[in-house]
């Protein structure tokens, strides 16, 4: 694809300077146009997929091509311009290997009307790479854009969020489910702990992102982890999802998610 979807430049600096960054994607009218008409009607086969491996051999037509009433030009189009995107990433990143998840709804939820606040966890966890700032891209074709703290909150908001964490795990403690991870993060995503966060930063600026947006956010550290959730979600969305590493990284963090 000769055309540069984004701008790398963007990428490279917000990745050097450990920023979370909202970066312009340049999509031709045409592009526009058929990420508008694309229709997610009649979902086969799943409402998700990830490609582990060499950027040059992801393809997410077949994918695409479950979606929807959707004809073979437009399902191979769409490919093309995801696939534009991966690349773009994947050279900003420096970078020939990647996982890419795609995410794809298509009935209303009432799920995310009370945000989920979080921050991601380091994708790569070998003794090398957990040494590194970590960080992975995203965008939004169709839909309700994530949800973003910006810019990133306080040293003072930070720290009562990890209160305010620290006091959930202690409580889950005390209930004698030793630290089950599965157990813990469920109450974590419940309402009632949705709300005392949303509490804390009541305060603070919020950002969606558009449709013509991408997002460069780090994870893993939080003193500079993006705070961010899925937005309400009542219309058909389409969410990628980009992370670039080196083969064994990727391949380690395949094994890993295999397992659950």
């Amino acid at each position: 694809m000769p055309r540069e979807m984004l701008e790398k430049s963007l990428i490279k600096t917000a990745i050097q300077e450990h920023q979370n960054k909202v970066i312009p994607m340049n999509y031709t009218l045409a592009d526009k146009n058929l990420i508008k008409r694309f229709r997610l009607d009649s979902i086969k086969g799943g409402s998700d997929t990830s490609f582990y491996g060499h950027i040059q051999d992801f393809n997410p037509e077949t994918f695409l091509a479950g979606l929807g009433t959707n004809s073979a030009a437009d399902v191979s189009r769409l490919a093309r311009v995801i696939q534009g995107i991966a690349r773009n990433v994947c050279d900003a990143y420096s970078r020939k290997h990647v996982r890419v998840s795609i995410r794809v709804r298509n009935k209303p939820t009432d799920e995310y009307d009370i945000a989920r606040w979080h921050q991601d966890s380091n994708f790569f966890i070998n003794p090398k790479s957990i040494k590194r700032q970590q960080s992975n891209f995203i965008t939004i074709l169709k839909g309700a854009g994530t949800l973003m703290i910006d810019p990133h909150p306080s040293r003072e908001v930070l720290d009562k969020i990890k209160q305010h964490k620290r006091k959930l795990y202690l409580e889950f403690k005390e209930e004698g489910d030793r630290g089950e991870f599965k157990n813990y993060f469920a109450k974590q995503n419940s309402k009632e702990f949705r709300k005392e966060y949303d509490k804390l930063l009541v305060g603070e600026t919020k950002k969606q992102l558009a449709n013509d947006e991408g997002l460069v956010f780090m994870v893993g550290n939080d003193n500079t982890a993006l705070i961010h959730s899925e937005p309400p979600m009542h219309e058909d969305r389409i969410f990628i999802k980009i992370l670039p590493g080196y083969a064994y990284e990727i391949q380690e963090l395949q094994e890993r998610f295999n397992r659950f």
